[in-house]
């Protein structure tokens, strides 16, 4: 499913934040090696609760580096590597998906400390630190269910966050059906009870209820479901990971205390 339009606003609005944010970052001046610290991933749709882990980890001798505050680093002269770009599809994309990483990636390795990333698309870092032979990532996908991620971003919202539903076709790009019998089934999903979520929490979010319908077929159907039945979905097989780590019906102290005999 096509979404460019929301990655368009999305680049467009990091873009004119890079132009207009006065605030310096503050810069790793540590110097280290890198190969043999512990880089950990954590990879998950937008409102998975990365943040959370990452907050705890924060507690237990890593450090934490998030995307999200690299879209606006003003040492990525956005202006002068569009002054470059070649006339090849999905360059556009390219620069914003991989500046931003690169910046990060550099900076974890200099504090040759252990490192956990935040971020919510994993391609980007596997690729840049394969270029830089940096062998010993592990990855944990987080899987959040529809319900907990529209309480979620319903949370956020009431905080001042405007992402919406954008968290869904993240999601739907994702997983996929598969059969009641596949052995890396992770659960079911229905679109009745998806359209429902939309209607108590999402409205605002749309010009209609025929608008809002839409999305949700669409959602669904990018998942391969094309009713309203009950259905498994799985991880799509081109995502790479060590560990998924299923919330669902889960604390956070279960989900710290799992985390714990996986990493430490």
């Amino acid at each position: 499913m096509a979404n460019y339009y929301n990655k368009y606003l999305k680049y467009k609005t990091k873009y004119l934040e890079l132009k207009s944010n006065n605030m310096e970052h503050n810069n790793i001046d540590m110097i280290g090696g890198g190969k043999n610290n512990k880089f950990i991933l954590v990879d998950g749709t937008s409102s998975a609760g990365k943040s959370t882990i990452c907050k705890y980890f924060s507690k237990i001798n890593f450090l934490c580096f998030q995307i999200d505050n690299y879209f606006n680093d003003k040492r990525i002269k956005f202006d002068n590597i569009f002054k470059k770009i070649k006339n090849k599809y999905g360059e556009t994309d390219k620069i914003y998906d991989y500046e931003p990483v690169k910046y990060m990636i550099n900076d974890a390795v200099k504090t040759n400390k252990n490192i956990l990333f935040d971020h919510f698309s994993q391609k980007e870092i596997i690729n840049y630190m394969n270029t830089k032979k940096y062998n010993n990532l592990y990855i944990i996908i987080v899987f959040t269910n529809l319900n907990d991620l529209a309480r979620n971003l319903e949370i956020r919202r009431k905080n001042g966050d405007r992402r919406s539903v954008f968290a869904f076709e993240q999601f739907s790009e994702r997983y996929i059906k598969c059969k009641n019998n596949d052995l890396q089934k992770i659960e079911v999903i229905n679109r009745k009870k998806f359209k429902n979520l939309l209607l108590k929490y999402f409205k605002y979010g749309f010009k209609s209820e025929e608008k809002l319908i839409k999305f949700s077929n669409d959602i669904f159907s990018n998942m391969n479901i094309m009713d309203d039945n009950d259905h498994f979905i799985k991880l799509r097989n081109e995502y790479k990971y060590d560990y998924l780590l299923i919330t669902t019906n889960k604390t956070k102290t279960d989900i710290f205390n799992e985390l714990n005999k996986i990493i430490l």
